[in-house]
């Protein structure tokens, strides 16, 4: 059952990007970074294929997605349930010899009742997770949109690179990167 380590993922998620969003500050440095233009493509087509992707999920989760799971599954599983406890009440009714020519079928039969309804809860947590998931790309293309927008993050060459101060013979000093500048 995935479900629900999804879930969880997805309510601490959506509780994180409340929390981030209610603080957003918006720090993209523009004096002192330096734009890579392979990165803003790759960053601006990264976005949109993101909101591709939630837009398909916001369409889906609309479309069917909360219907799958709300309707026919739950009414199936409800009969499936009424007729195994049917069946169980017809076994105290019996006397010990009609209760041993009479068992192998009704257990055949609330066998098959008990592998229905367990098919059923199965087809539920699937659809479950697929709404899940759908929600889960929807908190992330808001995450990605946030952090683009708060840091420029994907925009500029990195800026993480260790620093070295030389002296200079004239008494002053400069700070130079150390690294690979330009990946």
């Amino acid at each position: 059952m995935e479900v629900i380590p999804a879930t969880i993922d997805l309510v601490k998620s959506v509780a994180s990007e409340v929390s981030e969003w209610k603080n957003f500050k918006e720090n993209i440095s523009f004096t002192g970074g330096v734009i890579n233009l392979q990165s803003v493509k790759d960053r601006i087509q990264q976005l949109i294929d993101e909101a591709l992707k939630a837009w398909h999920s916001l369409v889906d989760l609309f479309t069917g997605g909360f219907k799958r799971v709300a309707g026919k599954p739950f009414e199936d599983a409800q009969a499936a349930a009424e007729e195994l406890e049917s069946l169980f009440e017809g076994f105290g009714k019996l006397g010990l010899s009609d209760f041993l020519a009479e068992i192998g079928p009704k257990l055949e039969k609330a066998g098959g009742k008990l592998f229905e309804v367990l098919a059923i809860v199965q087809a539920v947590a699937e659809e479950l997770l697929h709404v899940v998931n759908d929600l889960q790309s929807l908190v992330d293309f808001a995450r990605d949109v946030r952090q683009t927008f708060e840091s420029g993050e994907g925009l500029f060459l990195k800026q993480t690179n260790k620093r070295k101060t030389l002296r200079l013979e004239s008494g002053g000093s400069i700070k130079i990167r150390l690294g690979k500048l330009h990946s």
